[in-house]
């Protein structure tokens, strides 16, 4: 048998298991729960009316976080939301025009070049753009009702941790047993 741990490493095996796993749990449950809120607002989408917008802005924004370097699409665009109102001098509109950021529902997705290509193969500065938008809170839009796909690498990396904090975990306490008994 190879040459049994002290005390002291088994505990200490014991608390950083504890540790992994209690860092892996966070993302674990955000993850997820990220995910279903934007499905959640991509189905009550579904019934969102759309007008015409004018796209201001559209450009390829990079900034860095730590030693990596994070680039996302930006864009702004106008819309007018009309309101219908009988006036002494006839229906007029009263509606407000508001100003969207969002292509789809989780744009810090959209950080692939591909994705770029993508926009930019369909939407051009200056150009008319179709905008959904939210009838009971307008300033909310996209122009595009959909989720991008997501990467699984920080879900992984979660798994991961609360994995080997769980092997550590029962290995210590293992090591532990077996030296009082």
């Amino acid at each position: 048998m190879a040459r049994s741990l002290s005390r002291t490493q088994a505990q200490q095996c014991v608390r950083l298991g504890i540790w992994l796993s209690l860092l892996g749990l966070p993302l674990l449950v955000l993850y997820p729960a990220t995910h279903r809120m934007e499905r959640r607002e991509l189905t009550s989408s579904r019934t969102w009316p759309s007008t015409e917008g004018t796209l201001l802005e559209l450009r390829w924004e990079c900034s860095r976080v730590g030693r990596r370097e994070a680039c996302h699409p930006r864009v702004a665009y106008d819309y007018h939301v009309p309101e219908p109102r009988l006036t002494p001098q006839g229906i007029r509109d009263v509606g407000r025009t508001y100003t969207g950021t969002q292509v789809t529902f989780g744009d810090e997705e959209l950080s692939g070049r591909e994705d770029w290509d993508d926009i930019v193969r369909r939407y051009r500065r200056g150009a008319r753009v179709g905008v959904f938008y939210d009838p009971h809170a307008p300033g909310n839009a996209v122009l595009e009702r959909r989720i991008p796909a997501q990467s699984t690498v920080p879900l992984w990396l979660a798994g991961a941790n609360v994995g080997a904090g769980a092997l550590l975990l029962l290995y210590g306490r293992s090591l532990l047993r077996r030296q009082v008994g």
